[in-house]
């Protein structure tokens, strides 16, 4: 398995930022708008409990171990295949589709995907090589 960048923002379909917004615990501290990343969103769906998802406790145990491995990472990470299932089903409960496509594709891109930046990868001349 590749690893993955765990800093690496989010962006929609355009190349903007995916924001997520701070809901602040008083009235008085104002509002955080801060950018998703690969990070934020993984850990953010383990930690999380869909409302019509009745997990046991083993299974939310398994989830606050795998966010807790993630947490303890600072710059990458590489996943086994049963953690990357386990965390596309747990963001698939909780995110909209635009933040799900910006992590799927990180995570776990479909082949048409890595051919394409493979040949792109291919087509890029190293610096320093003269044609």
């Amino acid at each position: 398995m590749p690893s993955i960048i765990l800093n690496t923002q989010l962006t929609d379909i355009f190349g903007e930022p995916l924001i997520e917004k701070i809901i602040p615990e008083s009235s008085t501290t104002p509002e955080k708008r801060i950018a998703w990343t690969v990070k934020s969103a993984i850990i953010a769906a383990l930690m999380a409990s869909a409302p019509d998802t009745k997990e046991s406790g083993d299974e939310k145990f398994k989830k606050w171990l795998l966010a807790s491995k993630v947490q303890k990472r600072k710059q990458s990470i590489v996943f086994s295949a049963e953690e990357i299932v386990q965390i596309k089903a747990a963001a698939g409960t909780i995110f909209p589709t635009i933040l799900i496509g910006a992590l799927y594709i990180i995570l776990d891109p479909p082949a048409s995907v890595v051919e394409e930046v493979e040949e792109i990868a291919s087509e890029v001349q190293p610096a320093g090589e003269k044609e």
